[in-house]
């Protein structure tokens, strides 16, 4: 088949996507060897509504990216969410991959406001082992963590009803979150093979953008103070935004070279 290189994404705006169960306590990896998913909770899981573009998907790792006008973004059959984004009208309460299973990003904001949610997804032969991990905490601050020889590719946060201040990498191998005030959890998508995914965070103090200086994002990260209203993309695909009520320290982006479909 012919792959795509560009700005091209499918657009699921108009679908429903479901993922039963929210995977508490399990994790996930999905084989990319062998293009399957081994889930080691023993829980019924029903996935639905998903794109399926698994009879076209090319013979070598790629990227493709779905947008939503919702609480949910799913990612086409056959690919992983590796990362994702949130913009709210209102306070951003939430950007973390659905579940532990890492097929949807879900996004929520505050006073009941719509968000923008994106996933951005992995796909293709040889990626190796895709893991999310999640740390909930009681008090205002938690941080997850991937496993040995991984390394963090994405996260993102879940503060129930409160807002979100910090959402970011903060080490290679972990993800960071601070919210208003507990309880909240922490989430990490991880990767054994960060080559096959020519993976290259940028980092920029002080500002409220940044931009990938090879590849486009496939996720970012935010820290300040106050409260967030976004962690997302814009409308260049290389950019991140965070954007904040008061001061923001830091804005990352989470960068990858591969192919798009």
């Amino acid at each position: 088949m012919g792959l795509a290189l560009g700005a091209c994404h499918h657009d699921v705006s108009n679908s429903d996507s479901a993922l039963g169960g929210d995977g508490a306590g399990a994790d996930l990896a999905f084989d990319g060897a062998k293009g399957d998913l081994s889930l080691d909770a023993g829980r019924d899981l029903a996935i639905d509504a998903l794109v399926d573009v698994s009879a076209d998907l090319p013979l070598t790792p790629f990227l493709t990216s779905t947008f939503r006008n919702g609480n949910e973004a799913p990612c086409p059959v056959g690919t992983v969410v590796i990362g994702g984004g949130v913009n709210c009208t209102g306070y951003l309460l939430e950007t973390r991959p659905l579940s532990t299973i890492s097929r949807s990003w879900r996004g929520a904001c505050s006073n009941g406001a719509t968000p923008k949610v994106a996933a951005y997804c992995l796909g293709g032969p040889g990626i190796g082992k895709v893991n999310v991990r999640q740390q909930p905490e009681t008090r205002s601050e938690a941080t997850a963590t991937c496993l040995a020889g991984e390394l963090a590719v994405g996260g993102g946060c879940d503060c129930g009803l409160k807002s979100m201040s910090k959402s970011l990498r903060s080490a290679a191998d972990a993800w960071r979150c601070t919210c208003q005030s507990g309880p909240i959890t922490a989430w990490v998508v991880c990767i054994d093979n960060a080559t096959t995914l020519a993976f290259t965070p940028a980092d920029e103090p002080g500002k409220t953008t940044t931009k990938c200086t090879t590849g486009r994002v496939v996720g970012g990260g935010c820290d300040g103070y106050g409260s967030l209203t976004s962690s997302g993309a814009t409308s260049d695909p290389k950019q991140w935004q965070c954007a904040r009520n008061t001061t923001n320290n830091r804005v990352q982006a989470m960068c990858s070279s591969l192919p798009w479909l």
